[in-house]
């Protein structure tokens, strides 16, 4: 049976023998896309999360855009792991008043670290020091946006995410290092 015919039968009634024939057929595909991204992905099971993000495809696959179900597989893995890439690297945040988690890139664990040793160890530059503040000690429930902080200190939003940005890495630097 061919793929088209198992999508097919996918989208028209969910069959589940279509679905484990075209998981087992594609399935080397999947494991070598995610096999890129894993070591910048944390807590993301991808051989639990296979039958699902199978299905997902075969329901959005359109046959009549020109391409095979491989390289559309491939592109949704890819694009997958991408975003959950972005979603965990845009995961510093702040726990309450005094702490501010972050996490490493090479690290499974996150970093705590609270407000004194931030102060401390961005001594140097006051800027960095009140941009961060600004955006993790804010006393609100949501982090500040970058706009937000740049329209306070009076600079583009761009200089405002960079210092921050460098701040970020300077925090994990200290951290990673001790």
């Amino acid at each position: 049976m061919e793929d088209k015919d198992l999508i097919k039968k996918i989208k028209e009634s969910n069959d589940n023998d279509s679905l484990l024939k075209i998981t087992a057929r594609h399935i080397k595909i999947y494991n070598f896309v995610c096999a890129k991204y894993k070591k910048n992905i944390r807590d993301f099971d991808f051989e639990l999360e296979a039958p699902l993000f199978f299905y997902n495809c075969a329901k959005s696959f359109d046959e009549n855009k020109n391409m095979k179900f491989s390289t559309f597989l491939a592109q949704n893995a890819r694009f997958m792991c991408l975003k959950l890439i972005k979603k965990q690297s845009c995961a510093n945040k702040f726990i309450n008043d005094e702490i501010l988690c972050l996490h490493a890139d090479d690290k499974d664990e996150p970093l705590y670290v609270n407000k004194d040793n931030i102060n401390n160890i961005l001594k140097d530059d006051e800027r960095a020091r009140n941009i961060i503040e600004s955006r993790y000690f804010s006393g609100t429930v949501k982090p500040k946006t970058f706009k937000e902080i740049a329209k306070k200190h009076n600079l583009s939003t761009m200089f405002i995410k960079t210092i921050h940005d460098n701040s970020i890495k300077k925090l994990k630097t200290k951290y990673t290092h001790e």
